[in-house]
């Protein structure tokens, strides 16, 4: 390829970058929503991780669950792997008891706290291996470890005013880069809340998104990805800069 055509190929690139970044480009949004959530447990104990039940609440909740519960999310990508995300968030819903107004059977923020402060970030395990609910306590600690530790994705804080309506976790430029190179299959992200007492006696609860999921209720609404998106420029400009280059060798060895 020679130099012109490199730099036509890298302008062409760059003016379709910023072009899809301009306010007044054309972009769709779509929403994406879990195949999978749940939460794990510090001591690899009573994880809730199979699609039967998916609660993801994230805290301390006792006397059911005494050990920290960090929360996961698993998307398939096959809905967004062929288009470039511009952004994207994730939205929670977080649950009411409020009999006449909503048919949520229990409050989503039990705290004696004025709000907690929830964090995002991938995990290294795989969305297999995080949804497996054959987990040993072996390895269920090490997936515990990782959910909300890893480079930030989304952070948020929320406050009791906040139950029964939903949640929505601006997702940082780090993670979107991985949601625009996840590839097929799907991707997983975990959390924890950051405002938790160590000190504090286990026996109190200190836990959001509760009764997210019960049994014989179900799920009131799933997780799920807001996404904002454009076609991919890969299905074009490569072919374009590729038939381009394979002229100009013809060309020369026509020549030659």
């Amino acid at each position: 390829m020679t130099t012109k055509l490199q730099s036509f190929c890298g302008i062409a690139a760059i003016s379709y970058t910023v072009f899809a970044a301009l306010p007044g480009a054309h972009a769709d949004v779509i929403s994406v929503a879990a195949s999978q959530s749940g939460n794990y447990a510090a001591d690899g104990i009573g994880n809730i991780n199979s699609l039967g039940f998916q609660n993801y609440f994230v805290g301390y909740s006792s006397p059911s669950a005494v050990a920290e519960r960090r929360n996961f999310f698993i998307f398939p990508t096959a809905a967004f792997e062929p288009l470039t995300i511009l952004s994207a968030e994730l939205v929670l819903y977080l649950p009411h008891f409020a009999p006449g107004m909503t048919t949520d059977p229990g409050d989503g923020y039990i705290s004696p706290d004025p709000s907690e402060a929830y964090r995002l970030s991938a995990t290294p395990f795989s969305a297999a291996e995080v949804g497996d609910p054959t987990n040993s306590p072996g390895e269920s600690i090490p997936i515990w470890a990782s959910l909300g530790t890893g480079p930030l994705a989304g952070a948020i804080e929320v406050f009791p005013t906040d139950m029964g309506t939903y949640l929505h976790i601006p997702l940082t430029a780090l993670a979107v880069i991985g949601l625009n190179g996840a590839g097929p299959g799907s991707i997983v992200m975990g959390g924890r809340l950051t405002s938790l007492d160590p000190s504090r006696p286990m026996v109190l609860d200190e836990l959001v998104f509760a009764f997210t999921d019960m049994p014989g209720s179900g799920m009131f609404t799933p997780p799920t990805l807001l996404l904002e998106v454009v076609p991919a420029p890969a299905a074009s400009l490569p072919l374009l800069c590729g038939a381009a280059a394979l002229t100009a060798r013809r060309r020369r060895a026509t020549a030659h």
